[in-house]
């Protein structure tokens, strides 16, 4: 923004961030650079060169702020993964793509940073749970598409305890321990899932 002063002065400013969406691509900037503890809405209406009054009109408190984050992390993942458009060819695929793009989100997204939330109270821990449920529920819906458009998995494979959805809990269950853990593929799993499925 340019501000003209009188005898041909110009003082050039910095253009005010205006939307929701800038503000957060901010907030990920600081906290990717200075940790959890220096988000917070008067450091982010600095440096955004708005008040910290109309930041409360998007954020009411650094909670939300930081759900507003975690938001659009989930986001960045499940898109990038093209859960909304299933396009794997096969289940063990989908299982690769989707350990892949988490443990590559996560590692752009700082795992401490999760960690970090456990700061938050416990109405706001749940709140935050809860819409890591919603997505994580979005992921295994997009895994049932998969599983019954496989041609290559035989309709024999299933049984009363091995159902679909008990396969899909467990492949979720083993992909969040073993990104938890540090493990930087599934091979093991894939290899365990595939032995069972394509006979």
């Amino acid at each position: 923004m340019r501000l003209e002063l009188a005898k041909g002065m110009v003082i050039i400013m910095n253009k005010p961030v205006v939307t929701k969406a800038e503000l957060i691509d901010v907030a990920e900037k600081i906290l990717v650079r200075d940790g959890l503890e220096k988000l917070n809405i008067r450091r982010l209406a600095k440096e955004c060169n708005i008040s910290v009054g109309c930041m409360y009109n998007y954020f009411p408190s650094k909670a939300e702020l930081i759900f507003a984050v975690i938001e659009r992390f989930w986001d960045t993942v499940i898109h990038k993964s093209a859960f909304h458009k299933v396009h794997a060819n096969s289940f063990i695929e989908m299982v690769d793509e989707i350990y892949s793009r988490l443990l590559i989100g996560l590692e752009g997204f700082s795992s401490e940073f999760l960690s970090q939330i456990s700061v938050l109270s416990l109405q706001d821990r749940k709140k935050g749970k809860k819409m890591e449920s919603e997505y994580f529920d979005r992921m295994k819906k997009a895994m049932i598409q998969v599983i019954n458009q496989d041609e290559g998995i035989s309709p024999a494979v299933w049984t009363e305890t091995f159902t679909k959805t008990a396969l899909i809990e467990f492949v979720f269950r083993n992909i969040l321990t073993s990104i938890r853990i540090g493990d930087l593929n599934c091979s093991m799993l894939i290899e365990l899932v595939e032995h069972k499925i394509y006979q």
